[in-house]
């Protein structure tokens, strides 16, 4: 069992929306912690859902419609009992949340949302986010290993 699952969802087809794939594509090039496996989840909720069923802690890597400017980050501690998060904002993380709770899955929960500068139909990330990407991967790295975000 893996002790912490970091899975980028998103999708690459739609911009900035595919943020939580290249940050976690980033983060799985220089992992060298065996306690921690990173996945690539796309839009498959289901296919996410059984490689969490297989961890204790979970850190989804998504596109937030949160924060004021794009390449913001913010980190979101979801309580399995919490029914009040709020669904508007990211297309998939709360659906896999719904699933989760679905399931009775009982796993510690974070969510690191980036805000997209641009979700339109559209391959890559926009050039806002692109020039930020190397920025946005030491921070979310800096979040998961340095201070413990899961404990």
């Amino acid at each position: 069992m893996d002790k912490i699952l970091v899975l980028g969802v998103g999708n690459r087809l739609m911009g900035d929306d595919g943020i939580g794939l290249y940050v976690v594509e980033k983060l799985m090039q220089e992992n060298k912690d065996e306690n921690v496996r990173y996945i690539i989840g796309e839009t498959d909720m289901y296919f996410c859902l059984e490689q969490i069923k297989e961890s204790e802690k979970l850190i989804i890597v998504d596109a937030l419609d949160a924060g004021e400017n794009p390449g913001d980050i913010n980190i979101m501690r979801l309580d399995y009992s919490d029914k009040n998060i709020n669904t508007g904002l990211s297309h998939h993380n709360l659906h896999l949340i719904d699933l989760i709770r679905l399931y009775n899955i009982k796993t510690k929960k974070i969510l690191i949302g980036i805000r997209p500068f641009d979700i339109s139909f559209k391959a890559g990330l926009s050039n806002i986010l692109l020039n930020k990407l190397e920025h946005i991967t030491k921070a979310v790295y800096y979040y998961i290993h340095e201070i413990s975000i899961i404990s």
